[in-house]
C-alpha cells in the first residue's frame, strides 16, 4: 500500500468489495499496483473493469468459474440452489436452516452464514452472480428439466408400484399355474423322482419366484428408479440396451432348446419308451415348466442383471468424476501452498467429508440387491437344489454370480481402494500445512467406511 495515498481508506474500500475473502483481496491489491498509476486509485473502476466486466475472461487464476461450476453441477440440485440464492439476492438475506441446498451454497463460497442468516459473501460475488445471471441460468435449467421431466413422466406411468405390483402378482399366478401343471397335473413319475423327491418342489419354486418378483419391483420402483428410467430412455445407453436384449434373446433360445429337447432327453436317459409315453412323461412336464423359466430368467433375471451392471458402471463413472475434481483441487492446493498466505484448511476437510459421503452412498446403493441375491443363492443351495437339474442349477448360480455379485464386488473394492488413495493424499497435504488431521484418521478412515457399510448390511 506504499504506492497509494491514505492506505487505510483504500484498504477499507478493498474490503468493502471483497468482504475479506483472501483470494479476492489479494487479487484486488495486485490489480491496484499493476493497473493504477495515481496515488488515489479508483477502486470501483478497477473492480468493474478487471473483475466484474467480462469476468470469465479475467478470471485467472480461476476463482469465479469454480464457484459457477459448484453452483451449476447437477441440473435438479442446481435449480434448487439458484432458487434459494435468488431469494437471498432479493431479500438481502434469508433464515439459515442448514438444508442440503443451503449447505451446498455455503460450501460453494458464494454465501456465508452470519447470526443465523444467509447472505452473499461480498459485493463482487453479488455483482458477478447477479439477478440477470441467475434468471438466465434458471431459464436454461428449466428448459433442460422440462425435457427430462416429460420423458420421466412417460416412464413413471409404467415404473411405479401401482402398475408393477399387479403385474408381479399376475406373473406369480402364471408361475404357480406353470408349476402346478409340471409337478401335479401332468403326474410324471420320472419328473417327480428327479425334481420332487421331497413332494414340496412346487412350493419351493413358488417361494423363489415370489421373492424374485418382489425384489425386482422394489429395485425398479425404489432403489434404482432413476437409473431404470435412464437405462430405458437415455440415448447414451443404446448399446447397453442392445447387449441386454441380445443376452435375453440368447437365454430365450437356450430355454427353448432345454425345455423342448435337451431337458426331456436328459431325463429320459437310456430308457426305452413309446413316443406317447415320452411326450406325456418326459416332454410335457418341461413344456409346462417353460413359462416359469421364462419369468425367472427373461422377465426377472436379464433385466435385473442388466440394470445392476448399468448402475455399477454409472456409479463408478460418477465417482471417477468426483475423484478427478477432488484431485485437481488437491493439486491446486499443493501448487499454491508456497504462494498463498492463507489456505482454508477447514475447506479441505469439508471437501474430503463430501468425498467420504459420496463413496458411502455409491458403495452402499447395491447392498439391498446384493443381499437379496445372496439370500437367493443360499435358498437354492439349501432347499431348491433338489428341484433343479445340475445344468439348470449351474446356470442359475453363474447368472447370480456374474450378473449381480461380481459387479457389486467390483464397485466395492474399487471404491475402497480409490477412497484410500484420496485419504492418504489429503492427510499428506494437511500434514504439510501443519493442520490437525486426527479427525480424518479416526472418523473417516477406510476401515470406518467399510465398518459402516458392514453395519448397514447386518442392520437389514
Amino acid at each position: 500500500m506504499h504506492k497509494v495515498d491514505a492506505p487505510e481508506i483504500v484498504l477499507q474500500e478493498i474490503l468493502s468489495w471483497t468482504g475479506g475473502q483472501p483470494f479476492l483481496t489479494q487479487k484486488l491489491c495486485k490489480l491496484i499496483i499493476e493497473k493504477e498509476a495515481t496515488i488515489n486509485p479508483n477502486i470501483n473502476e478497477i473492480v468493474e473493469n478487471y473483475i466484474i466486466k467480462n469476468w470469465e475472461f479475467y478470471d485467472d487464476p480461476e476463482h469465479l468459474r469454480t464457484i459457477k461450476n459448484r453452483l451449476l453441477i447437477d441440473k435438479i440440485l442446481a435449480y434448487n440452489r439458484l432458487k434459494i440464492y435468488q431469494q437471498i439476492l432479493h431479500n438481502q438475506h434469508i433464515d439459515a436452516d442448514d438444508s442440503d441446498e443451503q449447505i451446498a451454497l455455503r460450501l460453494s463460497g458464494l454465501v456465508v452464514k452470519q447470526q443465523g442468516k444467509l447472505k452473499v459473501c461480498n459485493k463482487i460475488y453479488q455483482n458477478v452472480f447477479n439477478q440477470s445471471w441467475v434468471e438466465k441460468n434458471l431459464a436454461t435449467l428449466r428448459e433442460l428439466l422440462d425435457i427430462d421431466i416429460n420423458a420421466e413422466l412417460k416412464t413413471n406411468k409404467i415404473l411405479n408400484y401401482t402398475l408393477l405390483v399387479p403385474i408381479a402378482i399376475i406373473l406369480a399366478i402364471i408361475s404357480l399355474i406353470s408349476l402346478g401343471f409340471s409337478y401335479i397335473v401332468v403326474e410324471s413319475q420320472p419328473w417327480n423322482q428327479a425334481y420332487n423327491s421331497s413332494n414340496i418342489g412346487a412350493i419351493l419354486e413358488c417361494i423363489r419366484v415370489c421373492f424374485l418378483l418382489t425384489l425386482e419391483v422394489y429395485v425398479i420402483c425404489s432403489e434404482f428408479s432413476q437409473e431404470t428410467i435412464q437405462f430405458i430412455l437415455d440415448k447414451r445407453f443404446y448399446l447397453r440396451r442392445r447387449v441386454t436384449y441380445f443376452v435375453g434373446f440368447i437365454f430365450c433360445l437356450m430355454l427353448v432348446f432345454h425345455h423342448f429337447w435337451y431337458g426331456a432327453h436328459q431325463l429320459l436317459g437310456n430308457n426305452q419308451v413309446t413316443s406317447d409315453e415320452y411326450f406325456h412323461q418326459y416332454l410335457l412336464p418341461y413344456i409346462c415348466y417353460f413359462p416359469y423359466s421364462i419369468i425367472n430368467f427373461i422377465i426377472i433375471g436379464v433385466p435385473l442383471s442388466g440394470l445392476s451392471i448399468h448402475v455399477v458402471i454409472e456409479d463408478c463413472n460418477k465417482l471417477s468424476i468426483k475423484i478427478r475434481k477432488y484431485k485437481n483441487y488437491l493439486n491446486q492446493i499443493t501448487n499454491e501452498i508456497s504462494l498463498l498466505p492463507y489456505i482454508d484448511k477447514n475447506e479441505i476437510i469439508q471437501k474430503f467429508k463430501q468425498i467420504y459421503w459420496s463413496f458411502y452412498e455409491k458403495i452402499n446403493r447395491p447392498m439391498n440387491l446384493l443381499l437379496g441375491i445372496v439370500i437367493l443363492i443360499y435358498f437354492d443351495a439349501t432347499f431348491s437344489k433338489s428341484t433343479l437339474s445340475n445344468s439348470a442349477y449351474l446356470w442359475t448360480q453363474l447368472f447370480c454370480i456374474f450378473g449381480f455379485i461380481t459387479p457389486a464386488i467390483v464397485l466395492i473394492l474399487w471404491g475402497l481402494l480409490a477412497y484410500q488413495k484420496n485419504m492418504e493424499k489429503t492427510i499428506g497435504i494437511l500434514f504439510n500445512l501443519n493442520c490437525d488431521f486426527t479427525e480424518i484418521e479416526s472418523q473417516y478412515s477406510t476401515f470406518n467406511l467399510l465398518k459402516k457399510l458392514s453395519s448397514q448390511i447386518f442392520s437389514y
